[in-house]
């Protein structure tokens, strides 16, 4: 009866340990999957927290373009601009014109509105103060045409597309890049070639300084003053320029006649 009884404690105890390790075993495993999801998705969310919500969002409401032909008006429109956006796809995020090409109309329109656009207005002359200077700017000379093809089909699709442009040039005021949504950098870590763009005085609207408006009023005040001259020159010889004319009158009517009688007098000889 007492080895039975040892014998029993002793499957017990066997069972206990046997629990515990599957429980532990389990716990561990559990934590290592949740530690490799982790690891796994990292790569692909944006570093910027921010852009990767406001990406994700639109995204909700952007995919619904996908693959729809109310939008073939939009995506046309990339067709017809295709060679033209891969070159630009090449010159601004070192990418090859093939890559360009064998992304879908949805894809080309994500990078080329969400990013190539805004980064070759960047670099463009005089860039932050034609495209950049106000966010009204911003939309007059960057958003507004993808804008209204965009309102024009699907309101909410243009409102979507609106809040992330306008998150975008935020970004850029804010920083002198342009945020890529898809890989999470910005544009100066992406390209080393292009150049980081703030705020700069605009001169080509500028009021003229003091020491131009003076420069202004003494080269208008000279030309007054030459023909102010002039004007005093001709009043004060009033009479010495008539008589002058008189005379030179006079000496033309001479010249005249006599070229007249000289011609009167050859044909009377003629006779």
């Amino acid at each position: 009866m007492k080895i039975k009884k040892a014998v029993l404690s002793l499957c017990l105890a066997v069972v206990c340990v046997v629990s515990m390790e599957t429980t532990i075993f389990a716990a561990e495993t559990t934590e290592q999957s949740k530690s490799t999801n982790v690891s796994s998705t990292s790569t692909d969310v944006p570093a910027n927290a921010d852009a990767s919500e406001v990406y994700n969002t639109y995204m909700e409401t952007a995919k619904a373009m996908e693959n729809n032909s109310d939008f073939d008006t939009v995506f046309d429109f990339y067709k017809s601009m295709e060679t033209e956006y891969a070159k630009r796809y090449v010159k601004y995020c070192k990418g090859t014109e093939e890559e360009w090409k064998s992304k879908s109309r949805f894809e080309q329109f994500l990078w080329y509105e969400l990013y190539i656009n805004p980064i070759m207005c960047t670099q463009l002359e005089n860039g932050y103060n034609t495209y950049f200077k106000s966010v009204d700017v911003y939309h007059s000379n960057v958003t507004n045409t993808m804008y209204s093809m965009l309102s024009r089909i699907d309101q909410t699709q243009a409102d979507a597309f609106r809040t992330i442009t306008d998150w975008q040039y935020n970004y850029f005021t804010q920083n002198g890049a342009v945020y890529n949504f898809v890989t999470g950098k910005t544009s100066l870590d992406e390209n080393n070639e292009l150049q980081k763009v703030t705020e700069s005085e605009d001169t080509s609207s500028a009021d003229p300084t003091q020491s131009e408006i003076n420069d202004l009023v003494e080269q208008e005040n000279g030309n007054k003053g030459v023909w102010s001259n002039t004007v005093i020159a001709i009043k004060n010889n009033a009479l010495t320029i008539f008589i002058l004319i008189v005379l030179v009158g006079a000496l033309v009517t001479v010249i005249v006649r006599r070229k007249r009688k000289a011609i009167d007098d050859t044909d009377s000889k003629l006779k």
